[in-house]
C-alpha cells in the first residue's frame, strides 16, 4: 500500500501492524527499492501490511515528524506494531529481499527490541529540576535507593507552561532532601517503554 488516509486508517485505526519502507520518490534508486518491498510483501503476506511512503508531502510529513524520521534517514525500513501500544524497530543493514523479510521474522518471533527515541544525555544538571532522557529513564527512575518525582510533559502542550515554574519552585524547595530527585521527562523526543504518550503533564 501507498501511505494515505486508508493506509493510515489500517495501520493506526485498526491496529494492523505495518512494515514501511521510506524513501524520496525522486532518488535514483527509488524503482529497485520499491521493487525489493513489494516482493517481501509477497512473502510476509498475511503477517504484516508492507507500505511504501515518501517524507514530504501531506499525509506523509505528518508521519514522518510522528515517527521521528527525516530526509537523512532515507531510504529506510521500519516496523511499526500498533497490535498493543506503537512500538518501532528499525531496520539496520543494506536493503535486501533476505533482509528485509529476515527483519520481519525476527519481529514475528520475538526477536527483535523496540527502538525508543532519546535525546543526548545532559553533559551537566544545573537547574532545580533533573532532567531525564530516554537513555537514563530507568537508571533514575527505577534506582531502588531513591524517590523520584516525575513529570511527563510535552512541551508544545498550553498547559506546561503555566506548570513548569511551580514545579521548579518544588524542586528548589525540597532540594535539600538527598533521597529525592524531582525530575522531568519530554516527550517530544523521548520515549519510555510501557509509558504511553498520552499520559502528558502528568505526574
Amino acid at each position: 500500500m501507498k501511505f494515505d488516509e486508508k493506509c493510515a486508517q489500517l495501520i493506526f485505526g485498526k491496529a494492523t501492524p505495518g512494515l514501511f519502507l521510506y524513501r524520496d520518490k525522486n532518488a535514483e534508486n527509488t524503482a529497485e527499492l520499491d521493487r525489493i518491498i513489494t516482493s517481501v510483501a509477497g512473502k510476509v503476506r498475511g503477517k504484516i501490511q508492507v507500505v511504501i511512503t515518501d517524507i514530504k508531502e501531506g499525509l506523509e510529513t505528518r508521519l514522518a515528524e510522528y515517527i521521528g524520521i527525516t530526509e537523512a534517514d532515507l531510504p529506510t525500513v521500519r516496523i511499526h506494531d500498533t497490535s498493543v501500544d506503537l512500538k518501532k524497530y528499525n531496520f539496520e543493514g543494506q536493503i535486501t529481499e533476505e533482509s528485509i523479510t529476515q527483519f520481519v521474522e525476527d519481529w514475528k518471533a520475538g526477536k527483535l527490541k523496540p527502538h525508543l527515541k532519546s535525546e543526548k544525555i545532559p553533559a551537566t544538571q544545573d537547574g532545580p529540576v533533573y532532567v531525564l532522557v530516554g537513555k537514563t529513564f530507568n537508571s533514575i527512575v527505577m534506582d531502588p535507593t531513591k524517590d523520584v518525582l516525575v513529570l511527563f510533559y510535552a512541551s508544545y502542550d498550553g498547559h506546561y507552561k503555566p506548570l513548569a515554574p511551580i514545579y521548579e519552585e518544588v524542586a528548589k524547595r525540597l532540594k535539600n532532601n538527598s533521597n529525592l530527585i524531582i525530575a522531568k521527562l519530554c516527550f517530544d523526543h523521548n520515549e519510555v517503554e510501557n509509558f504511553e504518550e498520552t499520559r502528558y503533564n502528568s505526574i
